[in-house]
């Protein structure tokens, strides 16, 4: 994504992030009322950052925290723990194997944090919690937003973000449409991110909307995507 294309994106998802006209309700500024993780149960422990919560925080100020102190977590602690933590025990992603996350480890520590890998999803996370003011978690969720943020504003020069598979069942069934794949989108005139380069991309194009926000973490924009993506999709279905 050159600087010109990433200049022309940025106007596409100014109007979501801010909240503002179709999106009214969403976006950075409506993230406190919209962001929900673990859906299910409580957030669950972490020796370094449960000590730090108090009674009555919400999941929502908990990730927040989570997210100001996990850099120095990392920098302290066993990363192949922390890891695992951050993608199976926080994420969900308990299906992967431990060698994976090893190999993960050991890519980052080697300073290869774009090189494409096989499993952006559970990847970011890592990315993100040992260096959450420079990786952002990509996912099929926020992945879905992006494209679906796309279509509501009727964009003259889109561009496909690619969707990995997803457990919820209204993302899943969204992106399993004919319309909404890649050559469809291709053929529809969106430009494609090769599939080695997607997640540095992103991580360009939010960096790129955060310098326009005043103490606006690119962390907060990643967690609007995740946070609203079922309500954009409703509001692709409405129109």
């Amino acid at each position: 994504m050159t600087h010109a294309l990433i200049s022309r994106s940025i106007a596409n998802f100014r109007t979501y992030f801010q909240g503002e006209g179709i999106f009214s309700g969403l976006g950075v500024v409506n993230l406190d009322q919209n962001y929900d993780w673990p859906k299910k149960g409580s957030f669950p422990e972490l020796k370094g950052l449960s000590d730090k919560f108090s009674q009555n925080m919400s999941n929502f100020e908990k990730t927040i925290l989570m997210k100001q102190t996990s850099a120095g977590l990392w920098a302290n602690g066993n990363h192949k723990e922390l890891a695992e933590w951050i993608i199976k025990v926080w994420g969900g992603i308990r299906r992967i194997s431990e060698e994976k996350i090893s190999n993960y480890v050991e890519r980052f520590e080697a300073g290869f944090a774009f090189k494409h890998v096989k499993g952006s999803a559970s990847y970011s996370k890592m990315l993100s919690f040992a260096r959450p003011n420079d990786f952002p978690i990509y996912d099929a969720r926020v992945a879905t937003s992006l494209n679906v943020i796309q279509d509501l504003v009727s964009s003259s020069n889109p561009v496909f973000f690619e969707v990995g598979q997803s457990r919820n069942r209204i993302v899943k069934e969204y992106s399993d449409q004919i319309q909404h794949k890649r050559r469809a989108r291709a053929k529809q005139g969106w430009e494609l991110i090769p599939k080695t380069v997607v997640y540095e991309q992103y991580c360009a194009l939010l960096h790129a909307y955060r310098a326009e926000l005043e103490h606006c973490p690119v962390w907060e924009l990643e967690m609007a995507l995740f946070a609203d993506t079922e309500k954009l999709i409703d509001l692709l279905r409405k129109i």
